[in-house]
């Protein structure tokens, strides 16, 4: 019979596919898994931070699109069914003043981009929650079996300054 090796990982001992323990850890340090706990941690603060602002942002397109929806339905429909009538002249211009501030809050909507804020908010804490997810994966494998640290420092770092200039 022939002796043929069967190919394995880099990482993997060819003789009988065990973690190659002559191979220095794969590029990781315990300086460099401190590192990743630490951006782990901030990562992990993020992604509060963004839930928290993305349910302050709901909150507060609720508290300004329903009163606007409800003055405009209401006024909208009480300036058509009082047309034509001038002794209700003071009722009309009760009307067109809550018209007037019906337009005014969805403006002010518009203007401060609430939707918009919900949305970035939302999809930032996602990538965070992402980076923190990619960081336990390869701190809780066996050293030899993770991706090379160095790699993987300058891949996680990447991320998070893409995520940061993504912000603005």
């Amino acid at each position: 019979m022939e002796n043929s090796t069967i190919p394995t990982s880099p990482n993997r001992n060819p003789a009988d596919g065990s973690p190659s323990r002559n191979k220095k850890n794969n590029g990781w340090n315990s300086k460099k898994e401190k590192l990743l706990k630490y951006w782990q941690e901030e990562c992990r603060l993020y992604v509060w931070l963004h839930n928290k602002n993305s349910s302050y942002y709901r909150k507060l397109n609720k508290m300004i699109t329903l009163p606007a929806i409800l003055i405009t339905a209401v006024t909208s429909t009480a300036l058509f069914s009082t047309s034509g009538n001038d002794e209700d002249k003071p009722l009309i211009i009760s009307f067109g003043i809550l018209l007037v501030i019906g337009t005014f809050l969805q403006s002010t909507k518009e203007f401060l981009g609430i939707e918009n804020q919900i949305h970035r908010n939302t999809n930032s804490s996602i990538s965070y929650q992402s980076i923190v997810n990619e960081i336990e994966e390869q701190l809780t494998q066996d050293v030899l079996d993770r991706m090379d640290g160095k790699q993987f420092l300058r891949k996680t770092k990447n991320a998070k300054i893409t995520q940061w200039c993504n912000l603005f």
